[in-house]
């Protein structure tokens, strides 16, 4: 009987011994995880921002090519780009007429309010508009060569 007690004894100490390392090891998985996590963001500094005309649109490449001046320049832009207009969609009623938007429509227009303008996607880039860029960094590369686009802004539709 004795050593049928002294087995169970150590059989039960065998069993918590495993489960404290099994929870041990999920626990450093976890905090691997939370570092090697992808959704983290990096920081990103703003540096300027620049006016221009777009010349050229790299849909695949998520970059522009902008006329400042009598020169040309290639964006590059941040992978969650945001794209804004000053004026909002155009749109047509029933009858051909344009839309009038109340005051509740145009504050889902808009959209996140600390942005000006509003929403707007990649597609709604043309040429021959002119855009207000908001150019940014990642924190950790100081010696950027070429800055990102965070935020960009159509000033006014092409024609």
């Amino acid at each position: 009987m004795r050593l049928a007690f002294r087995h169970l004894g150590f059989m039960l100490l065998g069993l918590v011994l495993a489960v404290s390392t099994l929870a041990a090891q999920d626990k450093d998985k976890d905090k691997k995880d939370s570092k090697d996590a992808p959704d983290q963001k990096e920081k990103l500094i703003q540096i300027g921002n620049i006016e221009g005309k777009i010349t050229g649109i790299d849909a695949m490449e998520k970059s522009i090519q902008l006329q400042i001046g009598r020169r040309n320049e290639k964006v590059m832009t941040i992978d969650d780009v945001k794209i804004r207009t000053k004026n909002p969609p155009v749109a047509y009623d029933d009858k051909g007429n344009k839309k009038k938007y109340t005051a509740k429509e145009l504050k889902e227009l808009k959209g996140d309010s600390k942005l000006p303008g509003y929403t707007a996607g990649f597609e709604d880039l043309k040429t021959n508009q002119y855009v207000q860029i908001t150019l940014v960094r990642k924190k950790s590369d100081k010696a950027a060569k070429q800055p990102l686009a965070s935020v960009i802004l159509i000033a006014n539709q092409a024609q």
